[in-house]
């Protein structure tokens, strides 16, 4: 049991990878206390201090043998993970990966139907900095290496949690000191859907991203658990144009060579059911 109402655990990457599954999964269990997902401490909120940061905890209960929370730009973002490090050397870390092309690839869709961009996959990739550099996931887990050689970072990856959520579950358990039995099956969430009034989805998510920044969380989570929804039903509509060709992803693989060979040294991992591996296109 937690003896003080400080997190025991954090979530750090990577984006489009299922991070909100994941949370979600770890928010069902009875046992393990999560106050939402991205509080953004490391990079938004830093300088509101550590006590900001424990009071977000506040509410966990006594009977909770794991606290955490989870923000996937922690382990991106370089400054964010230098502060986490710093202040939390000995805690659990949990992120999750995915093949780099097929997580920007989802970094897209989300763009188009989050923020109407209207460009094609390959502008998306060579236009936006971050698109790439989000998978190059060894160049920002070499920065966790004490918490891996210590058994403290939990790497999941994406295709194998997909194929076999029970052993998920039981890995998560062991690595938090939950009864495993205590998880619940938590729908995967995801959309193939762009704006059928792209300004005005635009000026609503805006709105909720305005919200967070100024702290006002309970706003919009009320709005994304019960407005959203039915906003969804009259902003959205089905798109299916969204395709990877066979050639470009093996394009952009390239890419990604070096450092998944990187990854699979370091973590000590197979990872050729990815299909941006060296493997999938010799």
């Amino acid at each position: 049991m937690v003896n003080s109402l400080k997190p025991t655990f954090i979530g750090i990457g990577a984006q489009k990878a299922a991070t909100s599954w994941l949370a979600e999964t770890l928010k069902s269990h009875p046992q393990i206390y999560m106050p939402r997902k991205e509080i953004h401490y490391f990079d938004l909120h830093y300088e509101k201090g550590r006590d900001w940061y424990m009071r977000q905890f506040k509410d966990a209960p006594n009977t909770s043998i794991s606290i955490g929370e989870f923000t996937p730009k922690y382990m991106y973002d370089q400054e964010a993970s230098a502060r986490l490090i710093d202040q939390y050397p000995d805690i659990k870390l949990i992120c999750i990966l995915r093949d780099p092309v097929m997580r920007a690839f989802s970094q897209y869709k989300f763009s188009k139907h989050k923020f109407n961009y209207k460009h094609d996959f390959r502008e998306y990739f060579y236009e936006k900095n971050d698109v790439k550099e989000r998978g190059m996931y060894f160049k920002q887990l070499s920065r966790f290496s004490s918490y891996l050689d210590e058994g403290k970072l939990l790497i999941l990856v994406f295709e194998e949690v997909v194929s076999n959520i029970q052993t998920t579950f039981e890995e998560l358990a062991q690595f938090l000191g939950v009864d495993v039995d205590g998880f619940r099956q938590v729908e995967k969430r995801g959309r193939s859907n762009v704006a059928r009034f792209p300004l005005l989805r635009s000026l609503v998510c805006q709105a909720g991203s305005g919200l967070r920044r100024r702290n006002m969380h309970n706003l919009a989570e009320f709005g994304i658990r019960f407005a959203m929804p039915m906003l969804r039903m009259v902003l959205d509509k089905k798109d299916g144009t969204q395709t990877l060709s066979d050639d470009f992803l093996k394009e952009l693989s390239g890419e990604y060579w070096s450092d998944i060979n990187k990854l699979e040294s370091f973590i000590n991992r197979d990872l050729s059911l990815w299909p941006s591996h060296p493997s999938f296109h010799k």
